[in-house]
């Protein structure tokens, strides 16, 4: 059996426990075809969607600045404490989260939480302070003390927020250190937990309109930053300061349109962009009859003009000279307006 001691730093930082301590795991496990056809997830693996978010796994949530993203990780975690849906994604277990975040101060965070039910939330959700020194994930300190606060809440989803305070620079090898710290300060086995990263997009081209599958490599950085992940979401503007959320990439399971998304009273609504109260009335009024009726004609005609008219059905019609059957004449299967007397 090939093994691997897991206090080994390749990056020649300093490990977060003393080696001869810490526990080898099987660096490579080969199964039999049977193994996998027999093999039950366990039932806290699944949290949102159709493996949208895993336990275990790594998301990237990305969009361009100011957008909404720190929004959209408290919606998720708050939907992991109610259970209410994310973006109409359904969530399987509740969930606790825990949040790293460095760009958002405790009076932004005070107007986010100031009406919620917090002694709910209080059991299911940690948020950072931004760090002091920002996300200092070269220093031995700021990692130990991390993977210390993962340990003691157990978390079953972590976000880091954002990717580029944990990536000094925007190439593979900083990617590759980044990741290497992001996966080091979460625990594995049983309490592995979910990952997801918070990403900005590169400047927008005007010319180009990136859909679907296409919108991964709209990411900001290293290809690295959306090939790792399992499953990847986007955030656009749709105006009237809405979002279109896209899944873009999900490997296990359906990606596609999230819908478009509004932040109302403390929580994404459903938008839509349709003023109804500007639709005009659609039925049928004793007007229509006077443009049309300017002489007798056969039912079946004056139907037949009224659909051409107003965009009605042929049932609509049909009610509507019954409903309007007071000022009309009818002579066999010919109807006049009936003069004012």
């Amino acid at each position: 059996m090939y093994t691997i001691n897991k206090a080994k730093d390749t990056n020649g930082a300093k490990p977060l426990a003393d080696s001869s301590k810490t526990k080898s795991y099987t660096l490579l496990n080969f199964r039999k075809p049977s193994w996998f056809a027999n093999y039950t997830p366990p039932n806290n693996v699944e949290l949102v969607g159709n493996n949208h978010i895993q336990r275990g796994a790594m998301s990237v949530l990305a969009g361009p600045p100011g957008i909404g993203k720190s929004l959209a990780t408290t919606s998720l975690a708050i939907a992991g404490a109610t259970g209410a849906e994310w973006f109409g994604l359904k969530v399987h277990n509740k969930f606790k989260t825990m949040i790293l975040q460095a760009e958002n101060s405790s009076t932004r965070l005070r107007r986010e939480y100031i009406n919620r039910e917090n002694n709910h939330l209080d059991q299911w959700l940690r948020i950072s302070e931004p760090p002091r020194l920002g996300f200092d994930f070269d220093s031995f300190d700021f990692r130990k003390a991390l993977k210390e606060q993962i340990a003691e809440f157990k978390p079953d989803l972590v976000i880091f927020d954002p990717w580029n305070h944990i990536a000094e620079d925007d190439n593979i090898q900083a990617y590759n250190k980044a990741f290497e710290y992001v996966m080091d300060v979460c625990p594995t086995g049983p309490e592995n937990p979910a990952v997801m990263i918070v990403a900005h997009t590169r400047k927008p081209d005007r010319e180009k309109k990136s859909k679907g599958k296409e919108l991964m490599h709209e990411i900001s950085g290293s290809h690295k930053l959306y090939s790792l992940p399992r499953s990847a979401f986007m955030l656009q503007p749709k105006g009237d300061r809405a979002i279109h959320v896209e899944c873009c990439k999900n490997n296990d399971g359906e990606t596609g349109s999230l819908g478009t998304w509004k932040y109302q009273n403390s929580s994404f609504r459903p938008y839509c962009s349709i003023d109804l109260s500007a639709i005009p009335d659609k039925t049928i009024t004793l007007s229509n009859f006077e443009e049309i009726l300017t002489e007798p004609m056969k039912n079946t005609e004056l139907v037949k003009r009224l659909m051409d008219e107003t965009g009605m059905s042929k049932a609509s019609c049909y009610e509507a000279i019954k409903k309007h059957s007071n000022y009309l004449n009818k002579e066999g299967k010919t109807v006049s307006l009936r003069s004012a007397a």
